[in-house]
C-alpha cells in the first residue's frame, strides 16, 4: 500500500492536467468572445442593410412631384419589414428595425465625411434629390459573456444615404426656361391650353423665361440634330440627373426639326429625305402651301422657298394675319391655315400678350374650323359648339382644367383619330399658289400607336434660368409635353413702297411656337410615351 502511495507521489504523468485546467478558462473566454462578437456584427449587418433597403425605397420616390417626400417617407419606413435576428426584442416594436430619421438633401457633397455638413437640407418636393436614412438602435445580447449572457452590448445602429439618377431616351434633350423663373416650381395645369413662343438661345447668351435650348448631356452637338429628326435612333440613354446647357448654332437642328411637319432642306446630311429616316406626323396640317402645283418627286420639291423659288413650300397668299389682340371675330377666311397661335401672338411675332411669351390658350378656332372644316361650319362662319364632346375627349384634360372648347392638341388628336373624314390625303388647290395638304406627301407619315410616339408631340425639360448664360449646369424641374403648332420659319408682310413701305414679322426662323399639353406621359391611350425615361436608385454611402 505504502509503495502505490510512493508511487503515485513520484509520478509526472499527470504535470500538464493543471496548466490545461487553467487555460480551458481562457480558451473558453475566448470561445465566448467570438461567438458574442460574431453576433454583434451579424446584427450591425442586419441593420446597414435595412438602412440601404430603406434609403434606396426612399430614393426611387424623388420624382420632384407634388408628395414625393411624403410618398419617400412612407417608403422608407413601411414599403419592406426588416427584422433583426440578432437584436435585443423590445415592447414597442418586437423585433422589426424602425426608420426613425428620414432626412432630403437637395445637394450632398460625398467628400464632406460629415453628413449633416455634406447635405443641403430641403423640405421641397421639386428640390429633393438624396435622401439619408438612420434606423433605430439595437443592443445584442450576449450568449456567453460577460456572466453567461446577463449582460448585453451598447446599442448599435445604422444609416444609409442614396439618390435617384436619371437618363432619356428616344428624344432630343430639349430644355425651355421656367416661364416663372421666381419659383422652384412649375405648375403644369395653369399652362395646359396655353401657347408659348420659344426663343432660340444659342452661342452662350443669356437665358431668360421662354427661351429653349438643348441640354448637353454627352450626345455631341452634331447629333443633336439626329435626335430631333430620326423617327428612332440608336442613340443610347443620356444621363439628365443635372446636366449642363448646350451653347451654339441650332440652325441645323431647326431643319430636323421641320421634318415632322414634311418639310426637307437642301442637304440631307444625316438622310433624313434620302433614308426615309425622319418622318412626318401622319398629320402634318400647317399653313404652308406646296408651291410646285403637283405631287413632290424629289428633295428639291420639299424644302422651303427661298427668293423666287418655283419649288417648295411656301406661305399662301392670303394667310391667317389678324391685326388686334382682342378682336373677337376674323372675318376674312384664309387660303390655307394650320393650328394658329394664340390671338394675342398672332398680330406680330412679338405679340401683344399679358403674360408676354406666354398665351392666354384663346385661339381662333373658328377661323381654323372655316378654312379646313367647311362642310361642318356653323352659322354665322363660327365652330358648332356641337362637336366638343367629341373633340375634347380625344385627348382629356385633367380635372382641374376647364374650358368652353378644345385646345389644338385636342382638335389635332381628333382630326388624326378621324382622318380618312377630317384628313384627307389629296391636297387642295389654293388659287395662284399650289396645294393645301393635311397629311404627309414628301414622305410617309408616322401614325402614333402603342409602340410610335406623336411626331408632333415633343418633351421638354423645364429649368430655372435666373442668371443662367453659356454652358452651365442646370437642374431640371420638371419634364412636360408641348404640341408642335407650326414649322419653324420667317413668316412677314410688306405693305406700301419707298419710304412708307413697312415690313411686319410674324415668325422668325429659328423659333418654335407650342402649346403645353401637360405632364410628360408615359404612355396611355393607346399611344406611346413620347420619350423613356429611366430612373435609378443608387447608394452613396
Amino acid at each position: 500500500m505504502k509503495s502505490s502511495v510512493r508511487r503515485f507521489a513520484d509520478s509526472s504523468s499527470g504535470a500538464v492536467a493543471p496548466t490545461v485546467a487553467l487555460s480551458l478558462f481562457a480558451l473558453i473566454a475566448a470561445g465566448g468572445i467570438a461567438f458574442d462578437y460574431a453576433r454583434l456584427a451579424a446584427m450591425d449587418t442586419e441593420l446597414q442593410q435595412a438602412a440601404d433597403h430603406a434609403a434606396l425605397a426612399a430614393a426611387t420616390q424623388l420624382d420632384k412631384q407634388s408628395g414625393a417626400i411624403l410618398r419617400a417617407t412612407a417608403a422608407a419606413q413601411a414599403l419592406i419589414r426588416n427584422e433583426t435576428r440578432f437584436g435585443i426584442s423590445d415592447a414597442t416594436s418586437g423585433t422589426r428595425v424602425t426608420v426613425p430619421e428620414v432626412v432630403f438633401c437637395s445637394a450632398f457633397n460625398d467628400a464632406t465625411a460629415d453628413e449633416a455638413s455634406a447635405c443641403t437640407t430641403t423640405t421641397s418636393d421639386s428640390s429633393a434629390r438624396y435622401v439619408i436614412v438612420k434606423v433605430g438602435q439595437r443592443a445584442a445580447r450576449y450568449a456567453l459573456t460577460p456572466i453567461v449572457g446577463l449582460l448585453a452590448s451598447g446599442n448599435v445602429g445604422a444609416h444609409a444615404v442614396a439618390g435617384l439618377s436619371s437618363a432619356i431616351c428616344k428624344e432630343p434633350p430639349v430644355m425651355m426656361c421656367n416661364p416663372a423663373a421666381s419659383s422652384s416650381a412649375f405648375d403644369v395645369d395653369s399652362y395646359i391650353g396655353k401657347g408659348i413662343r420659344l426663343i432660340a438661345t444659342g452661342g452662350g447668351g443669356s437665358y431668360a423665361p421662354g427661351d429653349f435650348g438643348f441640354l448637353d448631356v454627352g450626345a455631341g452637338a452634331s447629333d443633336l440634330a439626329k435626335l430631333m429628326g430620326y423617327g428612332s435612333s440608336n442613340f443610347e440613354c443620356v444621363d439628365v440627373t443635372q446636366p449642363s446647357t448646350e451653347p451654339g448654332s441650332l440652325s441645323s437642328v431647326i431643319n430636323e426639326f421641320n421634318t415632322r411637319f414634311d418639310i426637307f432642306e437642301s442637304g440631307d446630311s444625316i438622310n433624313c429625305y434620302s433614308g426615309s429616316k425622319c418622318p412626318p406626323s401622319i398629320n402634318s396640317r400647317k399653313d404652308l402651301v406646296l408651291k410646285s402645283g403637283s405631287d413632290p418627286t424629289k428633295l428639291g420639291d420639299c424644302g422651303l422657298v427661298t427668293g423666287g423659288g418655283t419649288k417648295g413650300w411656301t406661305v399662301s397668299n392670303t394667310p391667317y394675319r389678324p391685326t388686334s389682340a382682342t378682336i373677337a371675330t376674323y372675318s376674312a377666311t384664309p387660303d390655307a391655315m394650320g393650328y394658329p397661335r394664340d390671338k394675342c401672338h398672332a398680330i406680330d411675332n412679338l405679340g401683344n400678350c399679358s403674360g408676354g411669351r406666354i398665351g392666354s390658350g384663346d385661339w381662333d378656332i373658328n377661323a381654323y374650323w372655316r378654312v379646313n372644316h367647311q362642310s361642318s361650319i356653323a352659322t354665322g362662319g363660327l365652330y358648332p359648339t356641337t362637336f366638343n364632346a367629341a373633340v375634347m375627349a380625344a385627348a382629356p384634360l385633367p380635372a382641374t382644367v376647364t374650358r368652353s372648347y378644345p385646345t389644338r392638341y385636342q382638335v389635332y388628336k381628333w382630326e388624326t383619330a378621324n382622318r380618312a373624314a377630317q384628313l384627307p390625303t389629296a391636297g387642295r388647290a389654293v388659287t395662284g399658289v399650289g396645294t393645301d395638304y393635311g397629311q404627309p406627301v414628301c414622305r410617309s407619315g408616322s401614325i402614333p400607336a402603342s409602340t410610335t410616339a406623336d411626331r408632333r408631340v415633343l418633351p421638354v425639360a423645364v429649368v430655372n434660368c435666373s442668371g443662367l448664360s453659356g454652358k452651365k449646369p442646370v437642374n431640371p424641374i420638371d419634364w412636360i409635353d408641348v404640341f408642335l403648332i407650326e414649322p419653324s420659319t420667317d413668316r412677314s408682310v410688306t405693305t406700301g413702297s419707298g419710304k412708307s413701305k413697312v415690313t411686319t414679322d410674324y415668325t422668325k426662323k429659328g423659333d418654335i411656337y407650342v402649346e403645353v399639353i401637360g405632364r410628360t406621359s408615359t404612355g396611355t391611350g393607346g399611344t406611346a410615351s413620347q420619350f423613356v425615361r429611366r430612373d435609378k436608385a443608387y447608394l452613396i454611402r
